[in-house]
């Protein structure tokens, strides 16, 4: 595996944790995204990591921040995790298309429906994300292949069990709340 790069959100507790635990486990480097000053932020780095909670279904302003100004080769395989907040997906299609308009493609991405589903244990989740960035896995494009085959009714089909399962999931995130 090639060395890696994981920035993360200071601001979000679960983020430092992930983003150390996953640094740890993959023999990467975690680097806070507060402290990234500089006018360009120059990663040698062929694996390239975000880690964040959602901030209202945005990007936080610090990632935007490090995504708008981050440098580096244009095959490296990036991945996101979001590790939280409202609207995740929204946060995700956001730094999607902040790098795609960058000419970099987004790899992989997770959010907290998605870790879910692979276990209950974050452990097991970060063992797949690590499993992921080890293969260089290519959820997007995978994804995308797959979508596109179907026709308009297996489509709406998919999209119907998929919306089911998730707004069970945040059912049972309230009931586990209160």
């Amino acid at each position: 595996m090639d060395a890696c790069t994981i920035y993360y959100d200071s601001s979000s507790a679960d983020s430092v944790m992930a983003a150390k635990v996953l640094a740890e486990d993959i023999g990467g480097i975690a680097v806070c995204a507060q402290s990234c000053s500089g006018r360009i932020i120059y990663e040698k780095n062929t694996e390239v990591g975000f880690i964040f909670a959602s901030d209202e279904g945005a990007l936080p302003a610090v990632m935007r921040n490090v995504a708008n100004r981050i440098v580096m080769d244009k095959n490296s395989y990036i991945f996101a995790v979001v590790i939280g907040g409202p609207r995740e997906v929204k946060a995700v299609k956001e730094i999607y298309e902040l790098l795609e308009n960058r000419g970099y493609q987004l790899s992989c991405a997770y959010t907290e429906f998605l870790l879910a589903k692979i276990s209950p244990d974050w452990r097991e989740q970060f063992e797949q994300v690590e499993e992921d960035i080890a293969s260089r896995h290519e959820t997007f494009s995978e994804r995308r292949n797959y979508l596109q085959s179907l026709s308009r009714s297996e489509l709406k089909k998919v999209m119907k069990k998929n919306l089911k399962e998730f707004l069970e999931f945040k059912k049972r995130q309230k009931k586990g709340a209160r």
